[in-house]
């Protein structure tokens, strides 16, 4: 169960390998093997992304755990809500908290809440959270996040506190030309289920 429990912290080593033969250097006067290099470093990214959600999904969401709504859709009475059950978890030190931002699969639109047909409405939420769309959820789920610095929910943590991609090159004897090689040690864990509130359309 996340909550006060101690948690325990495991790490993982990602890594990519890119086998380049002399005829392709011979060949790339486009610049095309930086370039591939470059995009493979970028793909670490990407995976990170991925599992920030992949993470989030794991989080308990019911009744139990009061960070639950179930609406049909998402509307200004739906943020308030996901805001007071925000409000009302209490921390470690048996204390409310505020601060919410919200993860979210749908952009917001900038002058208009989802659902209006009158795109001249104010949004009544605007300046008040920070919205974010990800193809990396799906279904009709929003997602309420605490402040991290008021209480963590989903831990990032690397080896040593050692950020950025790790990478060699190998000459191989099997072949004429080079092996890269990259990786990089990393792990999203729930810490906390209390940072997290969801709107979950019925």
């Amino acid at each position: 169960e996340s909550g006060d429990a101690k948690v325990t912290t495991v790490l993982r080593t990602f890594g990519k390998a890119i086998k380049f033969t002399r005829e392709i250097f011979i060949n790339d006067q486009l610049g095309e093997v930086a370039r591939t290099i470059s995009l493979q470093k970028n793909g670490f990214e990407r995976l990170k992304e991925i599992m920030f959600f992949e993470t989030l999904k794991k989080v308990p969401f019911d009744a139990k755990h009061k960070n639950i709504i179930t609406t049909k859709g998402i509307t200004a009475e739906v943020y308030d809500a996901m805001a007071i059950a925000m409000v009302n978890q209490r921390d470690v030190n048996d204390e409310g908290f505020v601060g919410q931002r919200m993860e979210h699969r749908t952009l917001l639109n900038s002058v208009s809440l989802p659902g209006q047909a009158n795109s001249g409405v104010a949004n009544v939420v605007k300046g008040d959270y920070d919205l974010w769309l990800t193809p990396y959820l799906s279904g009709n789920d929003y997602f309420g996040v605490a402040n991290p610095a008021l209480l963590p929910g989903i831990e990032f943590t690397t080896l040593r506190g050692s950020k950025g991609v790790n990478s060699r090159t190998i000459i191989p004897q099997a072949y004429l030309g080079v092996e890269y090689q990259m990786w990089e040690d990393f792990n999203f864990n729930i810490i906390d289920f209390r940072a997290f509130v969801k709107a979950s359309k019925a």
